[in-house]
């Protein structure tokens, strides 16, 4: 019996790393793609003409209010009111990338910068406020966000990492979005 369990422990370890191995890649593959898909849809709905990229940070004009519902005037419009931003939190112990919403009233018909309202609407504003936003991934190392004009494209590309079995695994993702109003 003791020759039968000593044959099958590194059968049994081999599967067990293989399952660790397993689950933190597909962890990290569903981070990556459930960002991904946030950042595209919600960038995709604004204008090229609100849009602020910074190192690690995207802010942009919304026509959404805090519970996801657009807004529009009495001609079907959409209204401008709030600012969206993303961006890499690291609080020391983990980097996460969190999205947080602000309205800033006024209804506007037409999209605006983000960085031209006062205060501006940055990644250092949003840092400030107490409320630091829903986290949409975690184990994120970096964002990278770049636009082209004409025709405006952001391009945006994230790395996630995790450790299993004393391996660092890591995912590169990147899509290119068109912003459509």
């Amino acid at each position: 019996m003791l020759i039968l369990l000593g044959a099958s422990y590194p059968v049994l370890s081999a599967g067990l790393r293989y399952q660790r191995r397993s689950d933190a890649l597909m962890e990290l593959e569903q981070a990556g793609l459930h960002a991904l898909t946030v950042l595209t849809e919600e960038l995709s709905e604004a204008s090229v003409a609100g849009i602020s990229l910074e190192t690690d940070a995207v802010s942009f004009a919304s026509y959404r209010d805090a519970n996801s519902a657009v807004l529009y005037d009495p001609l079907g419009r959409p209204l401008w009111n709030s600012v969206v931003s993303f961006r890499i939190h690291n609080d020391g112990t983990a980097r996460r990338l969190t999205r947080q919403i602000e309205e800033v009233g006024g209804n506007s018909l037409s999209p605006f910068l983000p960085s031209e309202l006062t205060p501006p609407r940055n990644s250092s504003y949003f840092a400030s406020l107490p409320d630091q936003g829903r986290v949409v991934a975690k184990r994120i190392d970096n964002m990278t966000l770049s636009a082209s004009s004409p025709p405006k494209t952001v391009t945006l590309g994230l790395e996630f990492s995790v450790s299993a079995n004393g391996h660092v695994y890591g995912l590169k993702l990147s899509g290119e979005v068109h912003p459509r109003n």
